[in-house]
């Protein structure tokens, strides 16, 4: 028999709403700070933004706290906060630190043995999404490259992509935005870049599924628009590793 939870441990409806709003607050700063809507420098004051958000100065501050974590907004000692900017080398910054990190794990799930069934359950849900929005797209692109790390078995390497995934997936909605692409040539353009990675898994081919994000996250097209002339992920005179 399962235990029943006690109503006083669930947080206070105050507290969940507050969370929600936060969420709101964080979502919208996060993608004007990655889309350059908001330029580096830019400051952000609680009472303007909470004015604006329709919501109390708790939910901003919140939102500004988790931004200042992922390094899109500074707070200086005196508590003033401003944007840092997201521009180009921090976007290349971002995704070669995702594409290790995502390398790595498909590496240690093929030698330990793991299986993929979960990997190939997160693209059967990107193979039927056919008019999904690109929002919905970027949440189920993330949600198969989240599978693929955990498919390595190492919560450490989770936990150190997890820290990542919310500024990736503003990139992804940011990009899915400005691709210009109807709903279903974006669903294509998604599943085309996802399905080479289950047949590497499938021939256990670590070095292939490494390429293969690579090309994925170098051709993004929010890189194209940013710069046509894209570096490759691979610092210069380095070879990709086993």
């Amino acid at each position: 028999m399962t235990e029943r939870i006690a109503l006083d441990s669930l947080p206070s409806p105050s507290k969940l709403a507050r969370s929600a709003h936060s969420s709101r607050v964080v979502h919208w700063l996060r993608e004007a700070i990655v889309s350059g809507t908001l330029p580096e420098g830019a400051p952000l004051v609680e009472t303007a933004l909470a004015e604006e958000f329709g919501v109390s100065r708790g939910p901003v501050r919140s939102a500004l706290q988790e931004l200042h974590a992922q390094g899109l907004v500074y707070t200086s000692p005196t508590g003033r906060s401003s944007v840092v900017g997201f521009d180009h080398a921090r976007l290349l910054d971002l995704l070669t630190v995702r594409w290790q990190l995502e390398s790595q794990a498909a590496r240690w799930g093929l030698e330990r043995g793991h299986s993929p069934e979960d990997v190939f359950v997160a693209y059967a849900a990107i193979e039927s999404a056919v008019d999904a929005s690109g929002e919905e797209l970027a949440e189920l692109d993330m949600a198969f490259h989240r599978a693929l790390v955990a498919f390595s078995g190492s919560l450490a390497l989770m936990s150190a992509w997890g820290a990542l995934a919310p500024v990736v997936t503003a990139v992804l909605v940011v990009a899915n935005r400005r691709a210009r692409f109807s709903t279903r040539a974006l669903s294509d353009v998604v599943r085309s870049l996802h399905t080479p990675i289950l047949d590497a898994l499938l021939t256990e081919d670590a070095d292939e599924i490494s390429r293969l994000l690579q090309r994925q996250f170098e051709n993004t097209d929010y890189l194209r628009q940013v710069e046509h002339d894209v570096p490759t992920l691979v610092p210069p005179g380095n070879a990709l590793r086993g």
